[in-house]
């Protein structure tokens, strides 16, 4: 992966999404494995890796650290550059022009007002050629969050769904989007790129899987250009797997994906399942469990490794299928949310949830069954103790009755204790391998059969 190798196998990848997430791996870098990969957000990372919140860091003896630490970080750790697939298949529009605005090369508040004035096309301007079709289909949910802007009529809009985006570019539209990641990868000493692909469902679409080649044909291509390597992308749905189907969508898939693995350079295959969690719940697993058995194959054959975006417990299941590494968002999202969250009734849900080894399942801070980190932190004193990470919250005190005064304020306990702990898959990975070193055949699935899990049934 980059110019790393020797990556230990299977292997965690934390996914950062912004300045609390990198802070969090920068605080308990000793966490990670030496070479261990981390992915970060594509658009974003040339200017969140600037931000004056991580630059203008300090040590114990108040010297600036920031910068350095970035660079021994993306010396030391190959970057997977990873576009988030459902900002260009879900109608979150206005999440995907946040996002393309952190990257500072587009003018988010000059959008703002030509759409508040109504010049849609001028507006479009500030932004690439790629994703213009994406905001005209979902065009209102823009023009809802800006003060001032009247929405259009639906019948006006000549494209109207995400697929009709996709299926809308022509394969020139793709590159001025993808030289600017090209070109931010190159940067770095050790990164590689995994395109936005269209999802492909249940139907087998021949529009979509065109544009599913073309994107990540057209990724491979700007990033040799520019020096970097891509990876090839398969985002699917989980019902991609259905097991009524003689030959269903994600097998279909595979014979794509081997043909063109032929025809292009890919440095690897990334494999992003929408709702994984409902594999399971949906009767799904037999088929899927065949389909990574022979996406591996695939693999092998064309020695290239795989890695599984976005899959928490379900990506480490499938290590044991021949997948190199799994991966989670630190916030333990399954993706990027269109708005944050309100909170809940007593604000715990600002604290997010918190991992629990072992047990292979997260816990919101505060429940109304108990079945919350206040609970097992009362029960057990603390979390299992992970080599360079927090056993217990810094701010906790158990005393309080207060929900800030019990866990400190929401930012700060996700910053230094919940985003933190989701790196103990780093050492669900190094017990998979010393297990499988010592003769056992699927470490992966004895562990999450003898857990909590929610939502893997083994």
């Amino acid at each position: 992966m980059g110019t790393h190798d020797e990556i230990p196998s299977p292997s965690y990848i934390p996914e950062v999404k912004g300045h609390e997430g990198l802070r969090a791996i920068l605080d308990h870098i000793d966490a990670l494995e030496p070479n261990n990969p981390i992915m970060v957000p594509a658009a974003k990372w040339s200017k969140l890796r600037e931000r004056n919140i991580i630059v203008s860091r300090t040590n114990e003896d108040g010297e600036e650290i920031g910068e350095s630490e970035i660079e021994e970080l993306e010396e030391n750790h190959p970057l997977v550059y990873y576009d988030p697939p459902e900002l260009y298949n879900y109608k979150r529009t206005r999440t995907l022009t946040n996002y393309l605005f952190k990257h500072g090369a587009w003018n988010g508040e000059r959008f703002d007002e030509l759409f508040r004035q109504g010049h849609h096309k001028e507006g479009l301007r500030e932004l690439p050629e790629f994703v213009h079709p994406f905001i005209h289909a979902n065009v209102n949910r823009v023009l809802e969050e800006i003060d001032g802007a009247s929405q259009v009529s639906p019948s006006s809009l000549e494209i109207n769904s995400t697929e009709q985006a996709w299926t809308s570019l022509e394969p020139r539209n793709f590159d001025d989007y993808y030289q600017v990641l090209a070109v931010q990868a190159a940067k770095r000493p050790s990164a590689v790129v995994v395109p936005p692909v269209p999802q492909l469902s249940r139907e087998w679409n021949e529009h979509l899987v065109d544009a599913w080649s073309t994107s990540n044909a057209r990724m491979a291509k700007e990033a040799a250009d520019k020096g970097t390597e891509a990876y090839y992308h398969l985002y699917i749905d989980y019902q991609a797997f259905d097991a009524e189907a003689s030959e269903d969508t994600a097998s279909q898939a595979l014979r794509v994906l081997d043909r063109e693995l032929d025809e292009n350079g890919y440095a690897g295959i990334a494999l992003t399942v929408h709702q994984p969690n409902r594999i399971w719940q949906t009767n799904k697993a037999a088929r899927m469990q065949t389909f990574v058995e022979d996406l591996s194959r695939i693999g092998d054959e064309h020695e290239l490794p795989i890695i599984c975006p976005r899959s928490e417990w379900f990506g480490s299941f499938i290590t044991d299928l021949g997948v190199q590494a799994f991966s989670s968002l630190l916030n333990g999202q399954w993706q990027y949310s269109r708005y944050s969250s309100g909170g809940g009734p007593t604000g715990a849900d600002k604290y997010g949830s918190t991992m629990i080894p072992n047990e292979a399942r997260a816990l919101k801070v505060q429940s109304d069954d108990r079945e919350d980190l206040e609970g097992y932190l009362e029960a057990y004193d603390g979390l299992p103790d992970v080599k360079g990470l927090p056993s217990r919250p810094p701010t906790y005190d158990e005393s309080a009755g207060d929900l800030k005064e019990k866990f400190g304020t929401s930012p700060e306990f996700r910053r230094t204790f919940g985003k933190p702990r989701r790196l103990a898959h780093v050492e669900e990975a190094r017990r998979f391998r010393e297990q499988r070193a010592e003769g056992v055949q699927n470490p992966a699935r004895e562990y999450l059969k003898d857990s909590e899990n929610p939502y893997i049934e083994v």
